[in-house]
């Protein structure tokens, strides 16, 4: 079994009684923004978790969501929460779509799926997935941790002053692939922690290339609200985020 299974399996009420500022205010904003128009698409929603956005997609007028999510909790809690009746929600474990969606959707979205991937090879696999997927000239969305960011500034400060915490499991200041990362979030009442492992740019680069995608960028997250208080309030989180997006088209 798929370590991410059960941890969120554990998490999944916890993880959803968490509304984090960051995750109103900078994440879905630009999460949404990147994703744009959804009239009459169809969609592939990978790691839905409790199906937030799938329902949101179809609130923005999708044809229909497809929405996958490993945790059998998760998916019940979608159901439950999320559910609507141009969702179709699927657990399984992304490798295992492999070859099941034949260029079926304009759109596919994954959230924090691909840091998840424990090499390159299961990385390729799971973007192999995305890629046969979507119809061709079609856009891949996701938001993920961020690779790309510095280990030597974490400031547990900083973080406290946003409920987050990003370690390293080992004591390092920088990273080698496959090393274990630990973001913690938490709110007064509920915390939650999820480990995963680092892949490097680079090796985001060569599954991208790979699988035949033909083009890929990462996107910052973005204050977009018209609120200067807020605005400054935000400038030390985007420093150094713990979060990204990211696009690509086929």
């Amino acid at each position: 079994m798929n370590k991410t299974n059960t941890q969120y399996d554990s998490i999944a009420l916890q993880y959803r009684g968490l509304q984090m500022d960051y995750i109103l205010e900078l994440l879905r904003p630009t999460y949404v923004n990147l994703i744009g128009e959804l009239e009459h698409k169809r969609v592939l929603d990978l790691a839905c978790g409790d199906g937030y956005y799938a329902k949101l997609f179809c609130e923005k007028g999708a044809k229909g969501v497809v929405a996958v999510d490993i945790s059998p909790e998760m998916i019940k809690l979608a159901e439950d929460f999320n559910g609507h009746e141009s969702i179709q929600y699927v657990t399984s474990d992304v490798a295992d779509l492999l070859g099941k969606y034949k260029e079926e959707f304009q759109v596919v979205t994954a959230s924090f799926l691909l840091n998840y991937a424990r090499s390159k090879e299961e990385l390729t696999c799971f973007l192999k997935v995305i890629y046969e997927s979507l119809k061709p000239g079609c856009r891949f969305i996701a938001c993920n941790d961020n690779i790309k960011d510095d280990p030597s500034q974490y400031n547990e400060k900083i973080q406290a002053k946003y409920n987050y915490k990003k370690t390293l499991a080992s004591s390092k200041t920088f990273r080698s692939e496959g090393d274990l990362i630990t973001d913690e979030f938490y709110n007064d009442h509920i915390r939650c922690s999820i480990t995963f492992p680092w892949l490097s740019p680079d090796t985001y680069d060569e599954a991208l290339k790979t699988v035949g995608f033909s083009s890929w960028e990462w996107q910052d997250l973005h204050y977009n609200g018209s609120d200067n208080e807020r605005k400054r309030y935000w400038e030390d989180f985007l420093l150094n985020p713990p979060i990204i997006c990211f696009t690509a088209t086929k």
